[in-house]
């Protein structure tokens, strides 16, 4: 999903920055909205409806490095992670602090609970 690939940039160019002298300045954000694409040979064109793309550029240019979110998409991600509001120049954007990752046993352990559920 977004949020994973996200992480994974983040944590990639953190990591060039750390390792290099020639600093990589980056901001990433993160949006939901809608697009109209198609494939024309080896190309895809696609093209944002309203103001999705404007948006996220304006966001990702008030990152220092963090992932932040715009509303919709904190909205959308509000069970799966743990952000904090804040508003930069005027505009609320939401940093993410942590991501919620269900491990193997946890899912496991819920799954049974849910068949002897229906069983019952």
């Amino acid at each position: 999903n977004g949020l994973d690939t996200a992480e994974k940039i983040q944590n990639i160019l953190t990591e060039h920055n750390k390792m290099f002298n020639q600093k990589i300045d980056f901001g990433i954000s993160l949006n939901h909205g809608t697009i109209v694409g198609k494939q024309e040979g080896d190309m895809f064109k696609f093209m944002s409806m309203g103001s999705l793309i404007t948006i996220s550029k304006k966001i990702a240019s008030f990152s220092k490095g963090e992932i932040l979110l715009s509303d919709k998409i904190n909205d959308l991600l509000r069970l799966n992670i743990k952000t904090e509001k804040e508003m930069r120049d005027g505009t609320a954007v939401f940093i993410v602090k942590s991501i919620k990752r269900e491990n193997e046993e946890a899912r496991k352990f819920i799954n049974k609970f849910m068949e002897r559920q229906k069983k019952e």
